[in-house]
């Protein structure tokens, strides 16, 4: 992590927590419960933020050869990224254009080239098409034109994004900058994803996404876990753009005071949770990045993909007990977090309950559903 670009930050925690009030805005406010119940309502994120914006698919480590390849499924497009032969990733719709059976069925794998298991039609990972049996029973097939459908993707410090719709025009820089320069900062290009692994939460996507953004909830939902080792309610909120900052200080953030500003480090004083729409929480703590990838189901299922992101050089210095501890940590605290969310879902099933009230040090929410709202134009 380059702490130098987070001391802008630290000053200003350090300045907020010297008040005997958490941050807050001017007054509370309602959200409509309809927002996680109404399954029209989750077709049209689905429309709306999902097949319209960049969703996170993976991250570099997982690709680190030819041939290498994940496969995901984002909105109801089957979509497969690959590294060809000359190192460029690539995402394409992951169907033969033959007859439109999926290539690959597994989550990942390694391959030199893609051949449809149906009538083996097979092509490059560059997409090219390369053969085809029995070709002479196609005369009006043009090779050129019968490579595989490709998609946009962008590659920013480490992770991949793939826009699972064929939009070229799509600003993706303009996505991007507000949260660049701290994602930047992390150094996630040089780390490598640890025991990754997805769990199915009978949960709205909007709620597992919510419960990162404040931390009312940690003295009672992580009396068990962290709660001890943070500040309860005194969180730092930044919305940028449409993706969102929050620093969560640690019970020993005020020594920080103490010290010369170039000593100043978040590591070992806080954590901080980046919530980027549409699909991706990133837990930073101490010496990795908890990466938390969220795949939307239906309006009451969401799954989420749990696995660490640890710099090269932390982890050689480390031993493999150390990282399992940490990711035993995590998944424990997080599923406290998305038990939680279950629990929501249930009391709102039935539709009695017409509003979720939200508390003036809770506007990390109110902020999530704005910039949520502002994507449906």
């Amino acid at each position: 992590m380059n702490k130098e670009h987070f001391l802008p930050l630290i000053e200003k925690a350090l300045a907020q927590l010297a008040g005997d009030e958490p941050e807050m805005i001017a007054t509370d406010s309602y959200s409509d419960t309809r927002r996680y119940i109404d399954p029209a309502r989750f077709e049209l994120e689905k429309q709306k933020l999902f097949k319209r914006m960049p969703n996170y698919i993976g991250h570099i480590s997982e690709l680190p050869q030819a041939g290498s390849y994940i496969h995901r499924d984002i909105a109801g497009v089957s979509v497969l990224v690959v590294r060809d032969d000359a190192g460029e990733i690539r995402a394409f719709v992951n169907a033969c254009r033959h007859r439109g059976t999926q290539l690959v069925a597994d989550d990942a794998g390694c391959v030199r080239k893609l051949i449809c298991p149906y009538h083996a039609w097979t092509y490059n990972c560059d997409g090219t098409l390369a053969g085809v049996p029995a070709e002479f029973g196609f005369p009006s097939l043009n090779r050129e034109d019968s490579g595989l459908i490709q998609l946009p993707l962008w590659q920013r410090s480490g992770l991949l994004w793939v826009l699972p719709t064929i939009d070229e025009a799509f600003d993706f820089d303009a996505f991007w900058a507000p949260i660049a320069d701290d994602i930047a900062a992390l150094g996630l290009d040089d780390a490598l994803l640890y025991q990754a692994d997805s769990r199915q939460w009978a949960a709205n996507w909007k709620l597992v996404s919510e419960g990162g953004l404040e931390s009312y909830h940690f003295k009672k939902t992580h009396a068990k876990t962290i709660a001890p080792y943070f500040l309860s309610n005194r969180p730092i909120f930044d919305a940028l753009g449409t993706h969102a900052r929050l620093l969560l200080p640690r019970s020993n953030f005020a020594e920080l005071a103490e010290l010369p500003a170039a000593e100043r480090t978040l590591s070992g004083y806080a954590h901080v949770v980046y919530s980027l729409l549409p699909n991706l929480i990133l837990l930073v703590q101490e010496d990795h990045t908890a990466l938390i990838q969220a795949t939307p189901r239906a309006f009451n299922k969401t799954d989420i993909n749990l696995g660490l992101l640890i710099p090269k050089h932390e982890y050689e210095s480390k031993p493999e007990s150390h990282w399992a501890l940490n990711r035993q940590i995590t998944e424990t605290t997080l599923s406290e977090d998305f038990e939680i969310g279950e629990a929501i879902q249930r009391g709102i099933a039935g539709g009695h309950i017409e509003h979720l009230h939200f508390g003036r040090f809770e506007h990390g929410l109110v902020a999530l559903n704005r910039a949520i709202d502002s994507l449906f134009d």
